[in-house]
């Protein structure tokens, strides 16, 4: 019954974004996509790798999975990718199993202990995150020398790494967005190419992102992110950007 009040404080505040401290927002373009079904716990990077999307765009695409695994506890997620990538699923990977299977796991060396001992040893500030991933196993389930403890971590991923911060203290949807982009930064810094003489620019569509930009025009979205990092380092981009691409 409270939802005619909230729709008007709602609108009250959108004219008014100023005066209520909601300074310098960045608004993004509406996303452009297609859904794909998928099972708990698939492995998204095993995912993005088949239909040879990077997992980035798949982050950008799908904010509300913080993890590289589809939740556990849905049993038909429905993910969201570039357009044009539902056909290539169909034809090559729906059939496919992707369930994650690559986690870190911690064995317990001495005395018995608890799955929330574990999760403060690792620094998880909710042990709920174990149970899910160890068989429904409460904080004060007891362990003994041997037991392995599945952790929410991928193989060769640093515990630390930008996508488990939410494990830690839970960062906000901007900041998020800001750790993902500091990560193309990171990558195109290592892998791009910068085109120092550009004489070929494209003009950022609605709906566009530099995976759909490199798909466009041919280029790697890591030598278009080195290439234009005057914008990219700032913010996203936005219809009407001129990006260098050859």
């Amino acid at each position: 019954w409270n939802y005619v009040p909230k729709i008007m404080a709602l609108a009250i505040i959108g004219k008014n974004l100023k005066s209520f401290g909601f300074e310098d927002i960045n608004f993004h373009e509406p996303l452009d996509f297609e859904e794909i079904d998928l099972g708990p716990m698939t492995d998204l990077y095993k995912v993005a790798d088949s239909l040879d999307v990077p997992f980035e765009e798949i982050q950008r695409l799908n904010p509300e999975v913080l993890r590289w695994f589809t939740p556990p506890n849905i049993e038909n997620y429905k993910l969201r990718v570039p357009v044009g990538v539902s056909t290539a699923w169909k034809k090559c990977c729906f059939d496919t199993n992707y369930v994650a299977a690559d986690f870190q796991q911690y064995k317990i060396k001495g005395r018995s202990s608890r799955i929330a001992d574990v999760a403060q040893k690792f620094r998880i500030k909710d042990a709920s995150v174990l149970s899910l991933l160890n068989e429904g196993k409460e904080g004060n389930h007891r362990l003994v020398r041997g037991d392995v403890v599945v952790l929410p971590f991928r193989e060769g991923q640093s515990q630390r790494d930008e996508m488990y911060a939410d494990l830690y203290e839970k960062p906000r949807k901007e900041v998020r967005r800001r750790m993902s982009r500091r990560s193309l930064i990171a990558k195109a810094n290592r892998t791009g190419t910068r085109i120092s003489n550009p004489t070929q620019y494209y003009t950022v569509q609605r709906g566009d992102s530099l995976w759909s930009v490199a798909r466009k025009t041919g280029q790697s979205m890591y030598t278009i992110i080195a290439s234009n990092m005057r914008i990219i380092k700032y913010r996203s981009i936005r219809a009407g950007d001129k990006l260098a691409v050859r």
